[in-house]
């Protein structure tokens, strides 16, 4: 496995349970300071094009990087360039590309000072981030024996309390040359 000490790595138990929220809070809090660059990354699924939008199909053993050009508040990459994202990307690989993927993508897109902030559930399997973030509610649609993902740092559970994302997010920072999360 492979360590990347300024990628900040957001999962979660499904869809709606703040990930994107988080991800943008985090960005437009540091984004004044930092150079920071978002990522969506998606292992390719069939019938998940009404969740990610309509893109070209892919080879099962190719993967597409889509870079945010627009400002839909309905997409999850525009909302983080909307947030202070100097870059933002859509990734689709398949499962065996991801590292592939985020390799390619680190070196001939993302500059060496830039920190990332990636929203996938993944790239967790491949690549250990300086700060990994696990948001989880009740509505998730995906179930977990005991921790939710291994490496995991903080587990945010929205269920009841939506705030706790802003909270989170306040407490996340940098330091040299990696994310951390400050103390309460």
């Amino acid at each position: 496995m492979e360590q990347d000490n300024r990628l900040l790595l957001i999962a979660g138990s499904g869809r709606n349970t703040g990930k994107t929220t988080l991800a943008t809070s985090i960005i437009n809090n540091l984004s004044a300071n930092y150079s920071i660059t978002g990522l969506k990354v998606c292992t390719k699924r069939t019938g998940d094009e009404r969740h990610h939008g309509a893109h070209e199909d892919i080879p099962s053993d190719s993967f597409s990087i889509y870079r945010e050009t627009g400002t839909d508040p309905h997409k999850d990459t525009a909302k983080m360039m909307i947030a202070g994202a100097g870059k933002a990307f859509f990734i689709i690989a398949d499962k065996s590309k991801l590292l592939e993927t985020y390799n390619a993508i680190r070196k001939f897109a993302i500059n060496d000072n830039t920190y990332i902030v990636c929203e996938s559930g993944s790239l967790r399997k491949h690549v250990k981030p300086g700060l990994f973030l696990f948001v989880q509610n009740d509505h998730g649609s995906k179930s977990f024996e005991g921790s939710p993902e291994p490496g995991v740092d903080v587990i945010i559970n929205t269920t009841d309390n939506i705030e706790i994302i802003q909270t989170i997010a306040n407490r996340v920072s940098i330091k040299g040359e990696s994310w951390i999360l400050l103390p309460e």
